[in-house]
């Protein structure tokens, strides 16, 4: 079996206000799951 990871927040889209938003998330210790979609 896989292990389970726990995130505190999960941030969609890997913009520019998404970047900073994880960014700053977890600068104070948070577990941030950045997700992007990727080429189309």
């Amino acid at each position: 079996m896989g292990s389970c990871v726990v995130f505190d927040y999960i941030v969609v889209g890997g913009g520019s206000s998404g970047c900073v938003m994880a960014s700053r998330l977890s600068a104070y210790g948070a577990r941030v799951l950045l997700i992007e979609a990727g080429p189309d």
